[in-house]
């Protein structure tokens, strides 16, 4: 739903259904998450008009730790997580 909700925040009506993004009644986008030792990794993909947009990424951020309480240390996988994938 984080996902869904950046994107509705950028002006788009987006909906969640079947783990996508859709939008006017088409997929547009997916939406992933896995557990990596005690770490969440979220994967989004956002609708290609909206995937450069200035601050989507710490709009994407701002509506994960707003729904789920979560807090980043970093974007990117390092040393074991990034061998992990």
């Amino acid at each position: 739903m984080p996902a869904v909700a950046t994107c509705r925040q950028f002006g788009l009506p987006a909906y969640l259904q079947d783990a996508a993004i859709w939008l006017h009644g088409k997929e547009v986008a997916n939406v992933s998450a896995a557990l990596v030792g005690e770490c969440a990794v979220i994967e989004a993909s956002f609708p290609e008009h909206l995937a450069a947009a200035p601050g989507l990424e710490a709009a994407f951020r701002a509506r994960i730790e707003a729904q789920h309480g979560w807090q980043f240390d970093t974007a990117w996988p390092v040393g074991e997580e990034e061998r992990q994938w």
